[in-house]
């Protein structure tokens, strides 16, 4: 869907409607999306290194109760849980990528055949039906 909205605005950029205006919502989307990503990745990573760092923790020179806390939380570490972007994709930099390659993608195509507005809206909106579902 954000792929789709940042090509929607770059066409706007073409056309030369408001150039502005589309430079700072194509940067502003981007901007959002790159946050949400590197937040994603970094809980990813933190996800990843935990099981590590409970094994190298000294925790079999604690308590009984402590230490049968410890080994269940090494249990559930196993599991990698990461933010996702609905049934999609994890919400990482894989994503990012994904989806710029995606809206460079989609830029291309509206390039190409920038001389029929009415088959850049049909080919945007197929994308995005393609996309949500």
């Amino acid at each position: 869907m954000t792929a789709a909205i940042c090509a929607c605005l770059e066409k706007e950029y073409i056309d030369g409607a408001c150039k502005l205006c589309a430079i700072l919502y194509i940067i502003g989307w981007t901007l959002a999306l790159f946050i949400a990503c590197h937040g994603g990745q970094h809980l990813i990573d933190g996800i990843e290194t935990l099981p590590h760092a409970i094994w190298s923790s000294e925790w079999y020179r604690a308590e009984v109760n402590l230490q049968k806390d410890v080994l269940f939380m090494l249990h559930r570490s196993q599991k990698i849980n990461a933010v996702t972007a609905g049934p999609f994709s994890e919400v990482s930099y894989p994503l990012f990528l994904a989806v710029m390659f995606e809206r460079s993608n989609k830029l291309s195509v509206t390039k190409a055949i920038l001389g029929d507005e009415n088959v850049i809206l049909d080919i945007l909106l197929l994308n995005v039906i393609v996309e949500c579902g």
